[in-house]
């Protein structure tokens, strides 16, 4: 406590001297003098300004960034009410004109049961190439739609199943699909829900397969005739929409440089220090263990105007030291991955500039013991504390 008093008495004191010290003296040194207070000669710890959350969206710029997702892929990623990743593919499994079934008829002016054959369906196609990256479907559903033209009902059956296969080779979990196996349309229908897949949580490979065997169609006599309305629809149709959230398998293992991170704000340029040693309270709610090596600090490039908008640039300061690497493990929102991370920042020549962005060479991958969760916009490395020690000192500008 004495000490404590001392050091504040001899702040107090200093800050008069430099403040006021004009009076009858026979110099004057309120001009042309630095003013500028260094106290705490050890060393001092201080908040450091906010940092993050750093989600995968304002750390890569989304799953497209991933290599080996690409635009492409990345167009049938969506987002769900909670945030979550959402695998979505739609399109036709059977469709054909009437005018052109009834070509394919014997006697097109008598009822018949037209035998339409084999409609199959890949829905999970482009799902698969997410494998590489290690990244794993769960919770897959198909639901399957179909349309009757016709003002009079059509009965349907088929003998129906899907497979989902291994890209390890394990033996394909195969399903049959009960509700199709008999349903009826009534008269003109468009896009009604006949059956509902659900895939068992345990099954982390993809529909690779969806097959409507034996597929056949009880239609009245003259079916064109029949038709509700010759320049509306004219088809028979059987379509179907797959979904499904994104896991992280336990074959995630790759890496990227996203280029500066922004989300940091280290206003430490006016304290004027040489060195400082940043400690961060992290949790990390993805289930991604992450490795970030060749560590820079960036700043805003000069010119910036914050009120434009635009996402600012950024510029990497070369002259900051930075420890070379850090590991931060992975969780879940329930149990997120808990670190301290200590990271050292040492001006090479001069004091330490304000640090308002991050670039590393960052690696994603696995980490064991944690069950397949559905990854979401809101899960990311949140700073939950963190605070700098500061040695040599801290200059205080005194106006």
């Amino acid at each position: 406590m004495k000490k404590y008093i001392i050091m504040l008495s001899s702040i107090a004191l200093a800050s008069f001297l430099l403040g006021g010290c004009k009076g009858n003296m026979d110099y004057d040194i309120s001009e042309n003098v630095n003013k500028d207070i260094t106290v705490f000669g050890n060393s001092i710890t201080v908040p450091v300004g906010s940092l993050g959350p750093f989600t995968i969206e304002s750390t890569i710029g989304g799953l497209g960034s991933i290599p080996g997702i690409g635009p492409a892929i990345a167009d049938f990623i969506k987002e769900d009410e909670e945030g979550r990743f959402v695998f979505v593919s739609t399109g036709d499994i059977y469709k054909i004109n009437v005018y052109e079934l009834e070509k394919k008829l014997d006697d097109p002016s008598v009822p018949s049961t037209f035998k339409a054959g084999t409609a199959d369906c890949y829905p999970a196609s482009m799902l698969s190439i997410l494998s590489y990256v290690g990244l794993i479907p769960f919770n897959q559903k198909m639901i399957v739609y179909a349309g009757n033209p016709l003002w009079e009902s059509v009965d349907f059956r088929s003998e129906t199943s899907l497979s989902c296969y291994s890209a390890t080779g394990a033996e394909p979990y195969s399903q049959s699909v009960e509700a199709l196996s008999k349903f009826t349309l009534s008269s003109s229908t468009q896009n009604k829900k006949v059956a509902e897949v659900e895939i068992p949580l345990a099954i982390t490979d993809p529909i690779s397969s969806f097959s409507m065997r034996n597929l056949e169609m009880d239609l009245p006599a003259n079916p064109s005739e029949k038709l509700y309305s010759t320049t509306g629809n004219l088809f028979f149709s059987i379509n179907y929409e797959y979904d499904s959230n994104l896991a992280v398998g336990d074959k995630m293992d790759f890496k990227l440089n996203p280029g500066p991170i922004g989300g940091f704000n280290l206003p430490i340029a006016q304290f004027k220090v040489s060195d400082c040693q940043v400690t961060l309270e992290l949790e990390n709610t993805l289930p991604i263990a992450i490795t970030a090596s060749d560590i820079k600090m960036a700043r805003i490039k000069e010119g910036y105007d914050p009120e434009s908008g635009e996402k600012p640039e950024y510029v990497v300061d070369e002259n900051i030291y930075v420890t070379p690497e850090i590991s931060i493990p992975g969780g879940t929102p329930d149990t997120p991955g808990k670190t301290t991370l200590v990271i050292e920042l040492k001006a090479l020549e001069g004091t330490l500039p304000d640090i308002q962005a991050i670039e590393a060479n960052l690696k994603f991958g696995y980490q064991s013991g944690l069950a397949p969760t559905a990854l979401s916009t809101k899960q990311g490395i949140y700073v939950k504390s963190s605070s700098a020690v500061v040695r040599g000192g801290i200059t205080i500008p005194q106006k």
